[in-house]
Order: structure tokens, then C-alpha cells, then sequence
């Protein structure tokens, strides 16, 4: 509390000369936020250094309480009514202890009530004690201040009373008992001051020489007065001998009183001369004054005419040069750029305006207004028929034999940048002819860009052909309902033909990736030469590349691409042409033109550059076309079909997926467009995974697990040459399903070839599971050691060899040879044969202990089966 209060003395108080006299802390809260508030009694400083007694509310802000409190209102001590602690106790019950019932409410009473809490209560203690006696120091202002409430430590302010200053509630007797009144000396304005030593000495000495000095005051201080009379007698006399003495001195200061008269009156004549010599001096000086006073006002007049003449004077030579313009020889417009800045800095002179007023000042304005006129129609006749000079320029691409390149236009931006300052010129002192000029230049620039251009992509087109008349690469082809699409023969996954890998296609693609690189390269070139042109020539602000300018640089760029859109209208339709012819031929051509541009556009610094919007619309453009492609993928493989008389093996868009993303994955590769391709795999093997599932139940001359099982394994092991990330998770789910359907084969095709035998043990089980022991099982009539025998017997190892042999045949002509999944298949049905073995063995074991009851063949046997049936074909 003590640093807040002297922050605020220093900081609020003292730069206006007030004193903070006492403080307390208050705190509100108003929508959840908590204020801090300052009750504080001020010694405010008035006019003429009088001070008046204040109260003053400061509140901090509650959301920076770093920041100082600020002052919301104040009263006058002497508009104060009545004080309220709100004290629950009350004075009367004091004697209860401070702590019961005390709390840090109060309120004083204005011209109405405000209330607040005190965060500490001593700290309102002291508040309110030292506002009570600021109140009794000035009574006679407050004769009916009403008090209430107070704290017990505070309860005998209440019946304080000063001089007329009866409070509420007091009776006027007590008053003086409580409160330490001044008394009238002090109301006199006389003040008690104690005795030195010495006179104490003195004192003590005359009181030991009366005996009766301390037993009987009053004979005391009759021998006092008795000496005091004494001594007065003396002093009398004593006046009374030296009074001739007293006249001598009479007589000496009469003299001195007449000299002094006399001295007086030369000192006044001694003023009367100077004040005649003082009014000389007024009026000469004053002359003075008058004089200096015009030569200050003839100098400045003259250094005003001076600098207007200085400010409008244009030399006769600027002016025949500017009235006979002539730009063709570089001396000349030398000349000309000088005298332009010449003129410039006459037109836009610093000039009081009450100054142009003048005739002379008006005049030569108007003769240099018509000077630049003149001379801005001469600049832009000569600049615009440049202009066109060059917008019919003659040099050409080059024909073939050499590299394939865009014209490069330096030479004229050379020739133009001479008449630069002259073209700033005009956008200071013509607008509306800088902009004629800036029109013309782009009509005219526009021309001849465009036959660049076009000229630029009908050679690139020549060189993918390889020198030959450009053609749609592969014609096109006809779709899934029969009709011409317009798309390249068998590029499409679903299709049963595959020309991905055609040479000719090969070679055309790897030449248009090379072109396309190459038109990039060359079409950034020229737009940002003519770009950094236009910005220097037409004094178009500079991008600040150290303190960049948000607004700014926004403004500068919007020009730029603004003049640049002019210049190369063409140009993102030219490009999308050309990638679209070869579209018609090969969509493959698309994806590489898609990562051509998705390159050049990331790597594009100006984002807001007309180069970087065009080429990203192109992008936008070809990014469209790319997912249609897709589609048309996605699409070929839902319409997949197969004749149904015919053995279905592996599917065609299985076997094409593979050819597609090896050429897929050559033109991606290490292109940052990795992320569209691979989202468009996990579409196009989701789909593959189930339209295979879709045709295996359709087909009916393949079973299905076969269908499934080759399909998958063949998908499977594609997915695990191509590694790729992103269909690692698809690559183990069709690796489940590949088991899954191996498995359903298996169970389905090989069955049970001991079928009897794994009926009589199902019922033997089925009796175990009802409560008979196992060990007791032979004792039942059906399931007896003769029964066993019986179905045994039924299975020779000759009969059981012979039904493998005919079980692997079958798997033959259900499984394709290209898969190579016999053998896999085979060792399936052989662990699930070996599998049931064992487990009629052991029911044998368990059921029919020590009966010695065996198969008619062995596991080694049944091992030597299936290796004799393999081999055998």
C-alpha cells in the first residue's frame, strides 16, 4: 500500500501541487473483472498558494493494471454531510472486541450517499480518522456533520467536539474530555515557550533566598512586587540625571535632520536632469528602431522576390530547346531530359499562393504551362511512333536447327530505356498522356508478343513430332459404349489392350516433358524481363525487398499485372492449346504437363506476379483435366467385363495397372504433385479390389475363390515390387484377402477325402459331449472296434492316392499357369489332408487304446502321394 500511495503523490499528485493526505484501497467487480478503486483525501493547492481539503476517487483500468489509476471524481471536504462506517457493532458495543461484527463497508453522504469496500480495514481506520479531524480543524465550516457507525478503536470520535461543534448525538459537556482543544492562549495566537537554563538558575537562586517561597506564595510574590518598585525608582532617577546629556543628543540629530534636507533636495535636482536625459534617449532610440525596422522588411522583401525569381526562372535556352524538341540525336535529348527538369522545377515550385497571385507570377506560370504542353505532345508523338516501330520488329525465332528459344526483346527495352526520365517526365507533369503512352506501348508490345508466342509453340509442336508434321499421337479410340472418345487406344487401365509402353508413344512423351520444361523456362524469361522493364521505364514503385510495405507492394503489384495482362493476352491460352492437342492423343500427357508446372509455380518468388497467376490458372486448368483422366481410369475398371464361357484368369485391369503406374511413377518422379497421384492409387486399387470380388460372383465358368485368389495374389505382388508408401496399408488387407480365398478354396475343393471316417468320429464326439467317457466309446453298438474296422477298410491307400491324383487335376484347370499357384495350392490341400489325419489318429488313440487299430496308409505315405501326383504333372 505504501509504494501505491507514493506512486500517486509522485506521479498524480505532486505535478499539480496537491498533497496526498490519506489513502484506502477499494475493490468492485462488474462482469466477472475485478477494479481496483482509490478513496483518496487530497491538500489541493489554489490560487494564490491557498489549499483546499478534497476527496478523490481514482479507478485502474482492469485490463492493464500495470497502468495508472485514473481520476473519475472529486468533492469538496466542506459539501461532506455525514460518514458511515457501516460498522455492525456500532459504537455501543465496543466492548465486545474488534472483531465482532467489524467488516470494511462505509459510505460518506454528498449531495447523496457513496458507498464503498475497503480492502484492508486499518487502512480505513486510518482513512476515516484523519478525514474526521480534517472535518474538526475546520468547524466553523461543518456545524452539522453527522458521524455513525464507527469501529470501536474509533468510537470516541464520535463525541469530539470542537469549540461551537456539538456532533449528533453528544451532549456538549463530554466534548472536551475526548479531544485535545487548542486553549486560548493558543485561540490568541500566543504560544507556550519553556524557560532557558539560565533563566531557571536564576530562578531557583531567588526562590532559596525567600523562605517563604515555596510555603506562602502570596507573601512571595508581595516581596517581589516590593523589589520590582524598587528597581522601577532607580531606573527613574537614573533617566532623570542624564537629561542633559539627552538634549545634547537632541540638538546633534537637528543638525544632522537639516544636512540630510539639504542633500535631499540636490539628489532631486540631480533627477530632474537625468529624467530630461532619459527622454532624449527614448526618442532617439526610437528613430532608431524605426529605421532598422524598414531595412529588416526591404531585405526580406527583397530576398522574397529573390527566391521567386530564383524558383520561376527558366533560362531562354531551356525554353527554344523545349518550344523545338528533338529526341534522334543522343546530345539532343540530353538537352531535352535537362530542360524538362528545368520546367519541372519551375511548375511545381514552392510558392505561397498568396504570391501566384501576383501578375508577374501568374504570367510566367502560364508561359511555362504552354511550354510543357508543347513539349509533352512532342514526347509523345516520338515515343508512340516508336512504339509502334517496334511492335512491328522483324527478328524471328529460330528456324529449327538450332535451340528452341523465344525471341528476346533486350534490344528494344535497351533503345526505349533512354527516354525514361522523360516518360517519369510525363507522369508528373501529363497524366493523362503518361497514360495514352502506357496504352500504346501495351497495344503495341501486344502484337508482336503474340506472334512470338505463337511462332514459339508451333516449332515446339515440330520438334515433339520429331521434325515431322504435328498429329494426335495415337488417334483416337473408341470407349466402353462404342462411340468415339477421343481418348488414346488401349491407355485406359479397364481395356483389355495395353499400348502404355508403345515406343512411339515413349519417345513423343519424353519430348514434350522436355519441351514443356523448356517453354517454361523460356515463357518466365521474356515476362520477367518485360516486367522489370515496365516497372523501371514507367516508374512504377519498387518493391522495398529489406522494409517491405504490405500496402504498398500490393499497389505496385497490381499495376504490374495489370500492364503485363495487357502485353501478353495470349498467353494461357496458347498454353492450354497446346497441351490440349496433345491431350487428344495421350492423356499420359496431361500428368506430364502437370508436374512441369506444379514445379515452375512453386518455385515462382513473386506469388502475386502475372507470371505466377497465369501459370497457376494453367495449373488449375491441367490439374482438372488430370483427375478427369483419372476418372476415366476409375471408370474403365468398374465397367470391366469377361465372357462368361471363357476360363477367367487374371483380369485385365490387374495386369494394365501394373504397365500404368510404372508410367505413372516415371513422370512423378521426385515431383512434389506425388500427393494427387498416389490419393488417385489408393481410389483406383480400392476399386480394383471390388470390382475382382463383383466378377468372381458373376463368372460362372471360374469358381470364385479362384478368380479372388489368383487376382489378388497378382495385385499383391505388384504392390510390393512398386513400394510405395501410401498403399501399404491397402497392400496387407489384399494380402488378408488372398489367404482368405485360398483358404475357401481349399476347404471347398478338397473337402474330406475321408469323409466316412470323419463322420463316425463326429458321432463319437457328439456322445462324449453327452457324458459318455471316452474310454467306454467301443462298447457302443455303433461305434465298436467292428465299425471302426468297417470304415476303415473303406479307405485302401491305392483308392486314396487315386482320389488326390483326380482332386489335383481338377485344381489344374481351375488355376491359370501364368500365376503358378498349383503348387501353392497343392501344399495347402496336403497340410489339410495331414491335418485330418492326425486327428483321426489321435480319436483312434484316446477311444480305442491297445486296440491297434491303424489306417491302412501312413503320414509318409500320404507325403509320398502328394510328391508322386506333383511330379507326375
Amino acid at each position: 500500500m505504501a509504494g501505491i500511495q507514493l506512486r500517486l503523490q509522485r506521479e498524480v499528485f505532486a505535478p499539480h501541487g496537491d498533497q496526498l493526505l490519506s489513502m484506502v484501497q477499494c475493490s468492485s467487480e462488474k462482469k466477472g473483472k475485478r477494479r481496483d478503486i482509490f478513496i483518496c483525501l487530497l491538500n489541493e493547492t489554489q490560487q494564490a498558494s491557498q489549499f483546499r481539503i478534497s476527496i478523490t476517487e481514482l479507478k485502474a483500468h482492469p485490463e492493464r493494471p500495470t497502468d495508472l489509476p485514473k481520476k473519475k471524481r472529486s468533492w469538496s471536504i466542506k459539501d461532506l454531510v455525514g460518514i458511515d462506517a457501516k460498522h455492525q457493532g456500532s459504537v455501543d458495543q465496543s466492548e465486545k472486541g474488534d472483531s465482532e461484527g467489524a467488516h470494511n463497508h462505509f459510505e460518506l453522504e454528498f449531495e447523496k450517499p457513496y458507498s464503498w469496500v475497503a480492502i484492508n480495514g486499518d487502512e480505513l481506520k486510518k482513512f476515516l480518522s484523519t478525514l474526521i479531524n480534517s472535518c474538526f480543524r475546520h468547524a466553523a465550516i461543518y456545524p452539522h456533520l453527522r458521524l455513525a457507525n464507527l469501529p470501536p478503536d474509533l468510537a470516541h470520535l464520535s463525541n469530539v467536539g470542537v469549540d461551537g461543534l456539538a456532533l449528533e448525538g453528544t451532549p456538549r459537556s463530554s466534548s472536551r474530555e475526548a479531544w485535545p482543544i487548542r486553549d486560548r492562549d493558543e485561540e490568541d495566537g500566543s504560544e507556550y515557550q519553556a524557560i532557558s537554563d539560565k533563566e531557571a538558575t536564576d530562578l531557583m537562586a531567588l526562590m532559596a533566598k525567600c523562605e517563604h517561597a515555596v510555603t506562602n506564595a502570596d507573601i512571595f510574590v508581595e516581596d517581589l512586587t516590593l523589589q520590582l518598585s524598587a528597581l522601577d525608582d532607580s531606573n527613574i532617577s537614573s533617566i532623570l540625571q542624564s537629561e542633559e546629556k539627552v538634549k545634547s543628543l537632541m540638538t546633534m540629530l537637528e543638525k544632522a535632520l537639516n544636512h540630510t534636507d539639504s542633500i535631499e533636495s540636490r539628489l532631486n535636482q540631480y533627477d530632474e536632469y537625468l529624467e530630461h536625459i532619459r527622454d532624449s534617449m527614448d526618442k532617439m532610440e526610437g528613430k532608431t528602431v524605426s529605421i532598422e525596422t524598414v531595412n529588416a522588411n526591404n531585405k526580406k522583401l527583397l530576398q522574397s522576390v529573390e527566391s521567386i525569381v530564383k524558383q520561376l526562372d527558366l533560362p531562354y535556352r531551356y525554353q527554344h530547346v523545349l518550344r523545338e524538341a528533338e529526341f534522334n540525336q543522343s546530345s539532343k535529348l540530353r538537352e531535352s531530359i535537362q530542360a524538362a527538369k528545368a520546367l519541372k522545377k519551375v511548375l511545381l515550385a514552392d510558392i505561397d499562393p498568396k504570391l501566384k497571385k501576383m501578375k508577374a507570377v501568374e504570367d510566367q506560370i502560364k508561359n511555362c504551362s504552354k511550354i510543357r504542353d508543347k513539349f509533352s505532345k512532342a514526347v509523345q508523338t516520338h515515343l508512340t511512333n516508336l512504339f509502334v516501330h517496334y511492335g512491328n520488329d522483324k527478328e524471328n525465332l529460330d528456324s529449327g536447327h538450332g535451340q528452341l528459344k523465344l525471341a528476346r526483346r533486350k534490344h528494344i527495352h535497351k533503345e526505349l530505356m533512354k527516354y525514361s526520365e522523360l516518360v517519369h517526365w510525363m507522369k508528373d507533369m501529363d497524366p493523362k498522356g503518361f497514360t495514352d503512352l502506357q496504352s500504346s506501348y501495351r497495344q503495341n508490345l501486344c502484337k508482336l508478343y503474340d506472334k512470338d508466342i505463337k511462332k514459339f509453340f508451333d516449332l515446339a509442336s515440330y520438334r515433339i513430332s520429331g521434325g515431322k508434321q504435328p498429329s494426335i499421337v495415337a488417334g483416337s479410340s473408341t470407349d466402353l459404349s462404342g462411340k468415339k472418345s477421343g481418348k488414346p487406344s488401349g491407355s485406359l487401365i479397364g481395356t483389355d489392350a495395353d499400348s502404355i509402353h508403345s515406343d512411339m508413344s515413349l519417345s513423343e512423351r519424353e519430348r514434350f516433358d522436355d519441351v514443356m520444361e523448356t517453354a517454361l523456362i523460356e515463357v518466365e524469361d521474356i515476362c520477367m524481363d518485360e516486367q522489370y522493364f515496365s516497372i523501371n521505364f514507367f516508374r512504377m514503385e519498387q518493391i522495398d525487398k529489406a522494409n517491405p510495405d504490405p500496402k504498398k507492394d500490393k499497389k505496385v503489384m497490381a499495376e504490374a499485372r495489370e500492364m503485363m495482362a495487357e502485353i501478353f493476352p495470349s498467353l494461357e491460352s496458347e498454353m492450354l492449346q497446346f497441351i490440349a492437342f496433345y491431350e487428344k492423343g495421350d492423356n499420359f500427357f496431361t500428368l506430364h504437363a502437370l508436374v512441369r508446372l506444379g514445379k515452375h509455380v512453386l518455385s515462382t518468388q513473386d506469388t502475386g506476379s502475372f507470371l505466377a497467376i497465369s501459370l497457376g490458372s494453367v495449373l488449375v486448368q491441367i490439374k482438372r483435366n488430370f483427375d478427369n483422366f483419372m476418372k476415366l481410369q476409375l471408370a474403365s475398371i468398374k465397367e470391366a467385363r469377361v465372357p462368361r464361357r471363357q476360363k477367367c484368369a487374371i483380369l485385365s485391369f490387374v495386369i494394365n495397372f501394373e504397365g500404368f503406374v510404372n508410367t505413372t511413377e516415371g513422370i512423378f518422379k521426385g515431383s512434389e504433385r506425388r500427393s494427387d497421384l498416389e490419393k488417385w492409387y489408393i481410389i483406383l486399387v480400392q476399386e480394383m479390389c471390388f470390382v475382382i470380388a463383383r466378377i468372381s460372383r458373376d463368372h460362372a465358368k471360374t469358381p470364385a475363390e479362384v478368380i479372388k485368389m489368383e487376382n489378388y495374389h497378382h495385385l499383391h505382388a505388384l504392390l510390393s515390387q512398386m513400394k510405395i508408401a501410401a498403399l501399404d496399408s491397402l497392400k496387407k488387407e489384399i494380402k488378408q484377402k488372398y489367404v482368405d480365398a485360398q483358404g475357401a478354396y481349399v476347404t471347398q475343393y478338397f473337402g474330406r477325402p475321408l469323409e466316412k471316417l470323419n463322420v463316425f468320429f463326429e458321432g463319437i464326439q457328439q456322445r462324449v459331449a453327452a457324458g459318455v467317457k471316452e474310454s467306454e466309446i467301443s462298447y457302443q453298438l455303433a461305434f465298436s472296434k467292428q465299425e471302426l474296422r468297417k470304415v476303415i477298410s473303406a479307405y485302401p491307400g491305392k483308392e486314396v492316392k487315386k482320389g488326390l491324383d483326380s482332386l489335383y487335376k481338377k485344381v489344374e484347370r481351375h488355376l491359370c499357369e501364368e500365376e503358378g499357384l498349383v503348387q501353392v495350392v497343392w501344399r495347402a490341400m496336403q497340410e489339410e489332408f495331414i491335418r485330418q489325419y492326425k486327428h483321426v489318429e489321435d480319436m483312434i488313440q484316446r477311444c480305442y487304446p491297445g486296440a491297434q487299430i491303424t489306417l491302412d496308409f501312413t503320414i509318409n505315405e500320404v507325403l509320398e502321394y502328394f510328391s508322386d501326383i506333383a511330379r507326375s504333372h
